[in-house]
Formats: C-alpha cells, sequence, structure tokens
C-alpha cells in the first residue's frame, strides 16, 4: 500500500502549480491508497455545499463549504476517474477566515470514524485548539491524521496532547494503527517529541524503510517556527505504525525536486511491502 501525508497550509500560499490539482494529479499517477492532510482550510464566508458528495462521511456539525480544499482535490480526482472515500474535522479558525482542519482520503471503504479532542482548550477561535480524526478501513486498519502543537519550553503542550491521543488510542491497538501528519517536533531534537513518541512503542516508517531519502519536510522559517529562527531543515512530518511493519520506501515528495512545492511543508510518500 501506499500512504502520503501532508500539511496543506491551504488556499494561502503562492505557488507555481495549483495546489488541488497538482496533489489529485500525483494521487492518480501514483495510485496512493491512504492521504493524511492537515491545515484543510475552508473559507468561512464561502456558500455551503448544498449536495454532498456520496463517499463523504461527515463528523462535523460545521458544514462543508464550495472551497474547501480536500473537496477540490476529491473533485479533481473524480476527472481522473479515480474515486475516494473521505472525511473533513476542523479544529480551529485560522488566519481569522478558515475553518481550519484535518482530513482523510481513502480507496478502501471507511467502516468507522473517530474524532478526539487533545488540546487542553476546546475554543474554536483559539488556533491552539487540537482534534485529531482517525478512520478504520475495511482491512481493520485505522489511519489517524494528526496535527499536534509544539514541545515549548517544558514540553507541556505536546506532552499533555500525546498523553490524551495515547488514552484515546488505547482501545484501538490490538490492530495495526498509523499516525500520519505534522506533529511539530523534529525528529533531531534529543529528549522532546519525537522521543516521547518513539519511547510510547511507536515505529517511524522513516527509518524502518529499506530506501529512504534525506526525509527533510521542511525548510527555513515557516508559520509556526519563524520565532524559533529555525532556518534548518528539519523532519516535522511523520508517519507512524505501532507495528514493526515492513516499507521498501520513504520519499519526500512536493520539495522542489520529487514534485513542484504546493505548501510551506513538503510531503511524505511510503510504500510498505
Amino acid at each position: 500500500m501506499k500512504f502520503l501525508t501532508l500539511n496543506t497550509h491551504s488556499l494561502m500560499g503562492d505557488y507555481d502549480c495549483p495546489q488541488a490539482v497538482t496533489l489529485a494529479n500525483f494521487i492518480s499517477h501514483n495510485d496512493v491508497d491512504v492521504i493524511a492532510l492537515q491545515e484543510v482550510n475552508q473559507s468561512i464566508a464561502a456558500d455551503t455545499v448544498t449536495t454532498l458528495p456520496s463517499r463523504y462521511y461527515n463528523c462535523s456539525t460545521i458544514p462543508l463549504k464550495n472551497d474547501n480544499f480536500a473537496l477540490e482535490v476529491i473533485n479533481h480526482l473524480a476527472t481522473l476517474a479515480c474515486d475516494y472515500y473521505f472525511t473533513w474535522l476542523p479544529s480551529h479558525i485560522g488566519y481569522d477566515r478558515y475553518d481550519e482542519g484535518l482530513a482523510l482520503l481513502s480507496k478502501k471503504p471507511i467502516i468507522a470514524i473517530a474524532t478526539q479532542l487533545i488540546s487542553a482548550t476546546e475554543a474554536y477561535d483559539d488556533y491552539h485548539t487540537r482534534q485529531v480524526v482517525g478512520v478504520q478501513l475495511d482491512n481493520n486498519d485505522w489511519i489517524y491524521s494528526i496535527h499536534t502543537g509544539w514541545w515549548r519550553s517544558d514540553g507541556s503542550e505536546f506532552a499533555a496532547q500525546w498523553a490524551k491521543l495515547s488514552e484515546h488510542l488505547a482501545p484501538k491497538k490490538q490492530g495495526r494503527l498509523y499516525l500520519m501528519g505534522d506533529f511539530n517536533n523534529p525528529a533531531h531534537v534529543p529528549g522532546q517529541g519525537y522521543d516521547t513518541i518513539l519511547a510510547d512503542g511507536w515505529y517511524d516508517t522513516y527509518t524502518l524503510a529499506i530506501k529512504r531519502d534525506a526525509g527533510f519536510t521542511v525548510s527555513g522559517a515557516i508559520d509556526g517556527w519563524r520565532e524559533k529562527a529555525s532556518d534548518d531543515n528539519k523532519r516535522l512530518d511523520f508517519i507512524f505504525c505501532n507495528q514493526p511493519l515492513g516499507v521498501e520506501k520513504s520519499e519526500v515528495v512536493f520539495n522542489g525536486i520529487n514534485q513542484p512545492i504546493i505548501s510551506d511543508h513538503y510531503g511524505v510518500l511510503i510504500t510498505t511491502v
């Protein structure tokens, strides 16, 4: 199977090619099975979708809008004769004008959906509010799209969110679980979020991969990292699994080398054995 994760920073960037079309073309060409997206935006002021797609699984009281980025990707996939099941969960208001959330797209049917608030706050107008969304596929795997907060000086924000997420996931750990997304914790910084995740028994599919590249998913200063003077290359986006599965390849995509840049983050594509 092929799994792709990307923080899309959608509806905001000025890139060389259309985000949704480029992403949909890539998904179709590479026959990607599961896609986890973060910062999936829709304009608060946009019109509400009047007829929902037949393969859309609603998990929110906030209605889908016509410019929802996940919906745009789904619509472009449909023009390529690619039908995907999908869901979208908003977490908070972004940049004062967007419903910002998470999405999951799957070629396989979705048989169950789970959502969980993991932040201390649940105020919709506070960008610190974080939720996760997961889908169970017809092979019984659970896949989650994740966008956590930062470690901060004492680790309090990420550590508390990770504890809530771990509690939510505990009943599901008998089967195979994938956590895909932007964890806002660089892999190269010891003793912080990345090490916390590994210490809890999760496997980084990047290190499991037989073939892999440099792995960097962020270069330079981006939103959320500007004040940290972090101009170095960072690995912030991951695909974790609770089992040591076989991974043929892990590659960074949409980085200007392997596919055009379409976000301030690059994507991660893995191919399992």
